[in-house]
């Protein structure tokens, strides 16, 4: 693939021409996501905590949120457990990684293991604009690991 998502998308002068670019590019995009889920684990991925979310308060549930440079990812819901298509936070208390991410602050570097959650025959991505979508995707990842680095 050469240039950007978002390059092939505003190249052409009118609004056919973009739309067909659009087109193009989601193309692009599915094929790049059914090539990843081929092999959707990923291991010891260094990232920054952007935000330890709060879920279900009966529940006491969690969810990270994990900047990883151009890309973010949310942990899908069933954490491990049985990942269904939300990606609502859902690390309960009890679970192994919850006491870890209640020890977590924004802006902390972590090494996270997992897999991307698969749709469809494709990894499962939160942002699904060319905007968004194509320069900075977010995607929903069950994680398997957490580790907070000193």
């Amino acid at each position: 693939m050469s240039g950007s998502l978002v390059e092939v998308y505003k190249q052409g002068g009118t609004q056919a021409q973009r739309d067909e670019n659009h087109q193009k590019a989601m193309a692009m995009r599915d094929a790049l996501f059914a090539e990843l889920a081929q092999t959707p684990s990923f291991d010891g991925w260094v990232c920054k905590v952007s935000d330890v979310v709060k879920g279900n308060s009966k529940q006491n549930e969690l969810g990270l949120d994990a900047n990883c440079g151009f890309f973010a990812l949310h942990n899908a819901r069933g954490f491990g457990l049985a990942a269904s298509e939300d990606n609502a936070p859902a690390i309960p208390a009890g679970h192994p990684l919850h006491d870890i991410l209640m020890k977590l602050n924004k802006n902390d570097m972590v090494k996270v293991s997992g897999a991307f959650q698969i749709s469809q025959g494709k990894i499962r991505e939160s942002s699904m604009t060319t905007s968004g979508g194509m320069v900075s995707p977010d995607f929903n990842v069950v994680f398997s690991a957490v580790e907070p680095i000193k």
